[in-house]
C-alpha cells in the first residue's frame, strides 16, 4: 500500500515539474524576454499532413438577388473528420456512463458543451504557443 501510495506521489510530482516548465515557457514567450533556449527551430509535437480530398474542384459564380457569389473549389479535410468522429465517440461514451451512473442528461449535456468549447479555444491557443512560438507578441 505505502508503495503505491508513493508511486502516485511521484506522478503527482512528475506532472507538476512538467506544468511548471510549461508555463515559465509560455509566460516568458508572452513577456518578450526570450532567451536562446527557449526559442524552438522546430514543432516540438511531430506533425504530419493527409491530402485533401476535393469535392468541387473549379470556382462557381452565382448571382442572388442582384448579390453576385463567388464559390469554389471545396474539399474535405480528413483531420476534420477525424476531430468530428473523435467528439462523437466521446459524447456518445460519456453520455452511456453518465446514464449507466443516474447522472440526468440535461446536466451532462451541458457538461459536454463547456468541455468542447474549452478543449476547442485551449487546443488553438497551445497550437499557436507549441507550432508558432515567435508570432506570440
Amino acid at each position: 500500500m505505502r508503495g503505491r501510495d508513493f508511486g502516485v506521489f511521484r506522478r503527482v510530482v512528475q506532472w507538476w515539474c512538467w506544468l511548471h516548465g510549461l508555463f515559465r515557457f509560455v509566460l516568458s514567450t508572452f513577456c518578450g524576454d526570450v532567451d536562446e533556449r527557449h526559442v524552438v527551430s522546430r514543432p516540438l509535437i511531430p506533425e504530419f499532413a493527409l491530402p485533401d480530398v476535393p469535392i468541387l474542384v473549379s470556382r462557381h459564380v452565382f448571382e442572388v438577388f442582384g448579390h453576385v457569389f463567388d464559390v469554389g473549389p471545396f474539399s474535405i479535410k480528413p483531420f476534420g473528420i477525424l476531430v468530428a468522429l473523435g467528439v462523437y465517440a466521446g459524447v456518445f461514451l460519456a453520455g452511456r456512463m453518465a446514464r449507466a451512473r443516474g447522472i440526468p442528461p440535461l446536466v451532462m449535456s451541458r457538461f459536454q458543451v463547456w468541455v468542447l468549447v474549452c478543449a476547442f479555444v485551449l487546443g488553438h491557443v497551445l497550437d499557436v504557443a507549441f507550432y508558432h512560438p515567435l508570432h506570440i507578441k
